[in-house]
């Protein structure tokens, strides 16, 4: 980089200009936290933009892009006690979103990556300008927004290199992590510059690596490259921590208690966020600062000498004026003065008499941590007067800065002609300050005469100068007369910083920091010609950093500087940087009406830097703008705080601009502002539509704020404007009072108010009803007055509830009672008291009475004429009610108004107690039993349905029965844990008997109790699922019925299932085990028998299932792992797919298996590989480890991926030509099954080009692409089609008549399952199930060849795998394939024969015939079993048969002392031998008390028609303790499943144990 300037900050590139809005809505609070807050709030969240295309990020690394391309999110959120900043994604697979805005999210673990504290320490701190002191006081820019738009896409890259675990450590391995940081820095680059277009000097983004130049000002030639980028900011925040602050990384995740607002999303995980925020200032390191005064020629201390000490940049915030003490110094610290590192300016106020003041003023840096030197040192030379001898003295200057002295330089003395006539000679090399010191010459011993002084030898990087007289100096030296000789020496090399503006008029006045490589050597200030001269050069990178700028210019902290390398040491010349300062520009905020566009006077503005230290508030004019000049460049937040009436104040009218004075322009920023929307209500009456006054109504916002009571005036209306406070949004208004005479209308009517317009809302109201009570002679109609009655009023929204009295009130001469403008709602009206010689014909009235309503209600009178009859008991006297009697006039004269009273007697009624009590207890209750009762006829006793309950002390008491009834009590239901006793009960009731009652007992249900364990080790498993039913098909539900489980039970922690309160046949059934488990198909199922007071145990065993590895390995090195490889596991069988896998970081990855064959198939591997589209095929055996290794084969060249755009899946067989940079065709290549293709062989790097020839079935992208490939790396090109599609109809009909559901042929066939798969690339493509119709419609699809097969067939019906092809050849097309399905049966059968009779201890045989599959489809886990009666027989060998198709079968049995768990007694028989095994307890290796109780031939899948060929044996032993006379009966079956359902069949075989005949005893009679 040889004398070329460089400039981080291109004018090119901060020319493609782009709004991300990276910065957060507020800046850094003062202070910093310790500790992670609990939570933090999201403020906004809204994709990252470029150019208005949302990012997604492509990384360097294939970790991150395998996951996907991620969008980058800009997320800001609140931190409290800190304020806004942004958040970082910490997991790659989250969402995020505006709806959640105001969302917590919940504290979760400090970050604990020193890599990626470093990176983010620096780029927040750059970002936001949040350096401490020291960090200003060296210069330390703050990043323009496009720099922060690429810093950011790093520090979101390396977030996710976190989350993923392949960030490198920065402690251990510096370069390596710079690297790795480096290498996305290249690809945000990449991203950012191939969205907006090109570089004007890079072409190629491909070709440019970390270390290649990528910010230049000459084309390349200089520049920085990324890593150059990314190690500056590393070495900074490790070598020099005292320029920023101590950041936290805290990691959140999404608070999940909150409700889910991310609509279509709701199956995304939230994302988890990463926030960076500095730690509170460390001041606990004081800073010193010494001003030393000496005198030249001595170096002696010199005291009283007064200076002034005062900020550079002429603020005034600090200033001290102080004498240095008798060691020569002043010291200014920063507990003592308020010290802060910086710029600070010494200016020599006044001296001791005896010396010569210095007057010109030195600009200084004071850093901590001794990073530069903070002590400045002062010469003062002595002067001469009339009393005192003369001094002497020679120094050595820079002749560019001739205050500052120069050390080294060697000058001769010589005499010319002595007043002695002597000589003299001496050489003499200046020291500190450039003087020679007077230890070494002094000139009070010099001999007087004259002199010449020579310098002889320039200092270390200076040359002599031209000029003679700057090299020899004569002097007379007469002991009297002050001698002081000034040597000047220009440097060999000089570096000269140029500071212009952008007339290119230079600029004085601006304070710079000179650095070489990376540390501050001086500190200077451009003097009238815009210069600062740096001498005295070595070889290093020199650089200047602006710190402040002359008034009314804008302060560049952005670096300009060279390299000196050694060549450039060899020769003499000046190296001039050009530094441009550019004049402040003005920011203009402007205030208009949304509606007119006049403006706006009198609005308040908060202006605030976001990152610089900047706070305004200001006001428009009348003119609606307010202008404030000479701002700063930075990021500015403006946020409107005020308005005046009637507008509306928009507090999210806040707004982020950025002020470039580089661009030399200033800012506008417009603010419009709506009016105040109004509100106009008008109440109505409900009926007559005129208008309703004095309604009051209370008009409040949904969201809190706005509250207002208003009362209709005579119009109707409530008016509300802009001056009243109403707001845009949504408002609630309630009629809080009705006006006089109507009914209150409680509706909350929900409005929403706009910005610039007036709402108008119409209510109306009802008047309150009116309620007539007219009383009339229920025979004449006339009125009736003088009736007494009793009004309640209860709620208007019931009939059930309180009444409310209103009073008692009598019937005026017109029989009336009138209610005027009463409250509506339900009524009721007693008649209390009947007018003198009337009766009351109905005394109580309910009804209605709507708002607005007058309702009428008639009530009758009856004129008195009674007759009345008394019903008595016989017995006990006591009235009875409810007697019904027939009433004859047979003479005399009706109407007289008298009485005659008849007396009847009745026997009593009767009671019934049914008593119920618990079985084996001293009569102990039972509560809530249920009982049906009737009369001997079957009616029903009681009010009711015959339905009672016991109560507490177990009994039902039903009274009133009449004497001579037959009652029947039936227990028809029992409570939890009991036996029902449904036994019926009758009784005869009789009169006069006392206390009749049944009495029931119950018994108590039995337990059962299922067990689960490990096949292998014997401990409990747990969560294991069960399906439990009666023998009935009913399920055994939870808490005895209550709660419904369908049956479904999982196991607890000890394995078991424990259910109480159950009686009868129960099938237990395994349905789900745990991972890495299988199911045993033969004890999958058991049945058991649970008797009252019982408890029955039921044990299943579950074998561990193998444990399958895969390890992928490159091709002819298989100690190189591939991770991110995804295979398919399928079944070897079926194809069905078992799981989809990934290779991890070691290129290994596990999965459990079931026993059995398995292929793996490879379905994506890096693009660095190729794809291996075989099948690999391995078997897995129960308990075992199994290893596939698959070799990958390394590629490098072209990979193309054509992939359809609606599926995503690839595209066989499409073409492709690849031609070279001058359009010279190379070859031509066809996609694979998967879509892909791989161009090897490519030797040279450059451009290429692609052209895709044709694609049958898509719409043909003919636009040829570039491509642009690396020698010895894979260029992936991802290449989209749009499908022309059309549809396949499948039509399902029954080929015959199907007895199973009694479908005649040509029946539609519903449930039936198809795969459609292509026909060449043999991929699936979908799956379809037919209708209720029998119909299947495929989705759209490509136009081509397909294929059809029938995957499941409908219930009862056979799987036709015949496959059908069908071809789309337009688009829009439907193809229509019609296919049948023959009638599928499903049978089993198995018949068992032996002896008819046997003695005790003889042998017996057992034969079998007939046992097959009789099914005209497969069954799977098909087994013939043989369950031995064990109390006469003992198991000795099988003759095993043979059967009509091929295959293998395993025997398995169970012991007496097996726990009801099965063991494997052969394994691997072959269908076709006829095995004679040898099953006695010797030969499996019994204890001396066990024994086989059953055997079972396992066979897995067989097919339709499957049967015996030579027939099963199976020998026995006779017990010799069977008792003769007896028999035993020995029990086989046989079963398969069929689509989840088991087809069984049950032989029995009886056999009597022979004894000897009984004869009868005969009488002794003699004869």
């Amino acid at each position: 980089m040889k004398n070329k300037i460089v400039n981080r900050a291109l004018s090119l590139l901060l020319a493609l200009v782009c709004i991300l809005g990276v910065l957060p809505l507020s800046a850094f609070a003062a202070e910093g936290l310790d500790s992670a807050p609990g939570s933090i709030t999201q403020k906004s969240s809204a994709y990252m933009t470029i150019g208005g295309k949302s990012v997604r990020y492509k990384a360097a690394s294939s970790t991150i892009n395998n996951v996907g391309l991620p969008y980058v999110f800009n997320e800001q959120v609140d931190v409290p006690g800190f304020g806004a900043t942004r958040a970082l994604c910490a997991y790659q697979k989250g969402t995020l979103g505006p709806a959640a805005n105001g969302q917590k999210w919940n504290f979760k673990n400090e970050a604990d990556s020193a890599s990626l504290k470093v990176l983010l320490t620096y780029i927040y701190s750059c970002t936001y300008g949040d350096f401490t002191a020291a960090g200003n006081a060296r210069g330390l820019e703050t990043w323009t927004q496009y720099w922060s738009d690429i810093w950011f896409l790093v520090a979101q890259a390396m977030s996710w290199y976190y989350e993923h675990g392949i960030i490198i450590d920065v402690n251990s391995n510096r370069e390596g992590f710079i690297e790795q940081a480096a290498e996305e820095f290249v690809a945000a680059m990449k991203l950012y510059h191939e969205t907006y277009g090109q570089s004007s000097w890079i072409k190629d983004w491909s070709k440019i690596g970390t270390h290649s130049i990528i910010d230049s000002s000459d084309g390349g030639k200089t520049g920085y490259s990324a890593y150059d980028y990314i190690a500056t900011g590393v070495n900074m925040v490790l070598e020099h921590p005292e320029y920023f602050h101590d950041y936290h990384l805290w990691i959140y995740e999404w608070d999940k208690s909150q409700p889910w607002k991310l609509a279509g999303q709701s199956g995304t995980p939230m994302q988890h966020l990463l926030v960076a925020v500095p730690g509170p200032d460390d001041d606990s390191d004081p800073l010193q600062m010494t001003v030393k005064k000496l005198e030249a020629g001595t170096n002696k201390p010199l005291s009283g000498v007064t200076f002034t000490v005062e900020s550079a940049d002429g603020s005034g915030d600090f200033s001290v004026t102080r004498q240095t003490g008798a060691d020569g110094t002043i010291t200014l610290t920063s507990e003592a003065d308020n010290l802060t590192a910086g710029q600070y300016t010494i200016t020599e106020e006044d001296v001791p008499e005896g010396y010569v003041a210095q007057t010109a003023s030195q600009t200084v840096t004071v850093m901590p941590n001794n990073s530069v030197s903070n002590t400045f040192t002062f010469y003062n030379e002595p002067t001469t007067t009339t009393t005192t001898p003369g001094t002497g003295s020679i120094r050595k200057v820079d002749a560019d800065n001739p205050t500052v002295g120069i050390p080294g330089a060697v000058i001769r003395i010589t005499s010319v002609k002595l007043d002695d006539g002597g000589s003299f000679f001496g050489e003499y090399v200046t020291k500190d300050g450039g003087y020679i010191l007077k230890e070494d010459l002094d000139f009070s011993k010099l001999p007087t005469g004259a002199f010449l002084a020579e310098e002889i030898t320039p200092p270390e990087g200076f040359i002599l100068s031209s000029d003679v007289s700057k090299v020899k100096q004569p002097f007379v030296w007469d002991g009297k007369t002050d001698v002081s000789l000034v040597f000047e020496n220009s440097a060999k090399v000089k570096v000269v910083l140029k500071k212009v503006d952008e007339g290119g008029q230079p600029l004085a006045g601006a304070i710079f920091l000179v650095l070489r490589d990376g540390q501050i050597i001086s500190t200077e200030e451009t003097q009238a010609d815009g210069t600062i001269t740096v001498s005295n050069v070595t070889e290093g990178h020199y650089e200047f950093v602006e710190v402040s700028a002359p008034a009314g210019m804008d302060c560049d902290k952005s670096p300009v500087g060279v390299h000196v390398d050694a060549e450039d040491l060899q020769g003499e010349q000046t190296i001039v940087v050009t530094k441009v300062n550019h004049h402040k520009r003005s920011l203009t905020i402007s205030k208009r009406d949304a509606e007119s566009g006049e403006p706006i006077p009198n609005t308040s503005f908060h202006i605030r830097g976001v990152n610089l230290g900047y706070e305004n508030d200001v006001v428009t004019g009348a003119d609606g703008k307010a202008v404030l000049e000479s701002m700063p460049s930075g990021c500015y937040e403006i946020t409107e705080t005020a308005v005046p009436s009637p507008w509306i104040l928009d507090t999210n009218n806040r707004k982020t601009v950025w002020i470039d004075s580089g661009k030399d322009k200033d800012i506008v920023v417009d603010f419009v502002n709506s009016t105040r929307p109004g509100i106009r209500l008008l109440k109505l009456d409900g009926q007559t539509g005129k208008p309703v006054s004095g309604a009051t109504f209370l008009i409040e916002e949904v969201n809190g704020g706005f509250s207002d009571r208003r009362q209709t005036d005579k119009d109707g209306l409530i008016v509300l404007e802009g001056k009243d406070g109403v707001r845009p949004g949504a408002y609630k208004i309630s009629e809080v009072a009705a006006a006089p005479n109507y009914v209150l209308d409680d509706t909350v009517h929900v409005v929403q108010l706009e910005e610039n317009r007036t709402t108008t809302i119409e209510l109306t109201n009802l008047v309150k009803p009116t309620l007539k009570i007219l009383k009339v002679d229920s025979i004449t109609k006339n009125p009736v007055a003088h009736a007494k009655f009793q009004i309640w009023r209860a709620s208007g929204e019931t009939k059930t509830g309180d009444y409310h009295d209103l009073g008692t009130f009598y019937s005026n001469e017109n029989g009336e009672i009138v209610l005027e403008h009463t409250d509506p709602g339900w009524f009721k009206i007693s008649e209390l008291e009947a007018p003198s010689g009337y009766s009351i014909k109905q005394a109580d009235h309910e009804f209605y009475l709507a708002a607005g309503e007058t309702k009428t209600v008639q009530v009758e009178n009856i004129p008195l004429s009674a007759l009345v009859v008394y019903k008595y008991d016989r017995i006990t006297g006591e009235p009875v009610e409810g007697a019904i009697f027939q009433v004859k006039y047979l003479s005399g004269t009706s109407g007289t108004g008298g009485g005659n009273g008849l007396d009847f007697e009745n026997d009593p009624k009767m009671t019934l107690t049914i008593r119920k009590y618990i079985k084996g207890t001293n009569r102990e209750p039972l509560a809530g039993v249920c009982f049906k009762v009737t009369e001997g006829s079957g009616t029903p006793v009681g009010s009711g349905d015959g339905t009672f309950y016991t109560n507490s002390a177990g009994e039902i008491v039903i009274e009133g029965l009449e004497p001579g009834t037959t009652v029947t009590a039936r227990e028809i239901a029992t409570v939890e844990g009991f036996v029902l006793d449904g036994e019926p009960k009758t009784i005869k009731i009789k009169a006069g008997e006392r206390a009749p009652e049944l009495i029931f007992w119950n018994e108590r249900a039995g337990t059962l109790v299922i067990q689960k364990k490990d096949k292998v080790s014997g401990k409990p498993l747990a969560n294991v699922q069960f399906h439990l039913t009666y023998a009935d098909g009913s399920y055994v539900d939870y808490d005895n019925g209550h709660l419904s489980s369908k049956g479904l039970y999982q196991t607890d922690a000890n394995g078991e299932i424990r259910i109480s309160g159950i009686t009868g046949t129960i099938i237990a059934k395994e349905v789900k085990s745990l991972p890495g488990y299988s199911i045993d198909p033969a004890t999958q199922t058991q049945t058991v028998q649970v008797n009252p007071n019982d408890t029955q145990y039921l044990v299943f065993y579950n074998a561990p299932a193998g444990n399958f590895e895969l390890i992928k390995v490159v091709a002819g090195n298989k100690e190189k792992r591939i991770p991110d490889v995804t295979f398919e596991i399928r079944r070897a069988g079926d194809g069905g797919l078992v799981d989809t896998i990934t290779t991890g970081s070691d290129g290994r990855v596990t999965l459990h298996l079931d026993a059995g064959n398995y292929y793996a198939v490879e379905t994506g591997c890096p693009k660095e590989f190729k794809l291996d589209p075989s099948r690999h095929t391995f078997n897995v055996k129960d308990g075992e480890n199994t290893t596939l290794t698959v070799e990958n084969k390394a590629f490098s060249g072209i990979q193309i991926r054509k992939t359809d755009s609606v599926t995503g899946k690839g595209i066989y067989g499409v073409s492709f030509i690849l031609y070279d940079s001058a359009n010279k065709p190379i070859g031509q290549y066809t996609s694979d099954d998967r879509g892909y293709v791989y161009i090897e062989g490519l030797t040279d790097g450059g451009r290429y080009y692609l052209r895709e020839l044709d694609n049958p079935g898509y719409v043909p992208d003919t636009q040829m692409k570039t491509v642009y490939v690396k020698a010895g790396e894979v260029t992936l090109v991802e290449w989209q089609n749009t499908p022309i599609t059309g549809q396949i109809q499948i039509k399902k009909t029954s080929e015959d008549y199907n007895p199973m559901n009694g479908w005649p042929a040509g029946t539609p066939i519903p449930g039936t399952e198809f795969e459609i798969y292509h026909y060449r690339t043999g991929n699936l493509v979908d799956t379809v199930r037919t209708d209720k119709n029998g119909v299947a419609v495929s989705k759209p699809l490509p136009l081509g060849r397909y294929q059809i097969e029938e995957s499941k067939a409908a219930d009862f019906y056979g799987l036709d795998k015949t496959p059908i092809e069908a071809e789309i050849e337009h688009a829009g097309q439907i193809v229509k394939v019609a296919m049948t399905n023959k009638a599928l049966t499903t049978n089993v059968s198995i018949k068992k024969t032996g002896y008819a009779e046997v003695m005790p201890g003889q042998d017996i045989r057992y034969t079998f015939s007939g046992i097959g599959n009789n099914s005209t489809t497969a069954l799977t886990s098909f087994y013939w079993r043989d369950t031995l009666p064990v109390q006469a027989v003992r198991l000795n060998r099988i003759f095993t048969g043979t059967y009509n198709a091929p295959g293998n079968y395993k025997v398995v049995y169970k012991t007496n002392l097996g726990g009801g768990e099965y063991r494997t007694m052969y394994d691997n028989l072959s269908t076709a031998k006829n095995y004679t095994l040898d099953a006695s307890p010797a030969a499996l290796g019994l204890a001396s008390n066990e024994y086989v109780t059953e055997f079972m031939l396992v066979f897995g899948v067989v097919p339709a028609n499957f049967t015996q060929v030579e027939a099963p044996k199976v020998d026995c032993k006779v017990l010799p303790t069977v008792k003769g006379g007896g028999s035993f009966t020995n029990a086989a079956d046989v079963g398969g499943v069929y689509n989840g359902q088991w087809i069984q069949a049950v032989t029995r075989w009886t056999t009597r144990v022979y004894g000897k005949p009984v004869v009868p005893s005969l009488p002794k009679t003699g004869y």
